[in-house]
């Protein structure tokens, strides 16, 4: 049995992204643009990003 994997669009916000992450015990999130992989996005990226817009 598989699981289904958890991703977030290349548009989603950093927002989106960080509500994935506090909800869950996930630590990467994959990134897909045109349904192929783009990147991984981690927790310390999202909290980057947060700690930039203050």
């Amino acid at each position: 049995m598989s699981k289904k994997v958890v991703t977030v669009d290349a548009e989603d916000s950093i927002v989106a992204a960080g509500r994935i992450f506090r909800d869950s015990s996930m630590k990467t999130l994959p990134v897909m643009l045109n349904g192929r992989l783009a990147g991984m996005l981690t927790r310390r990226d999202v909290l980057r990003a947060f700690e930039r817009q203050r």
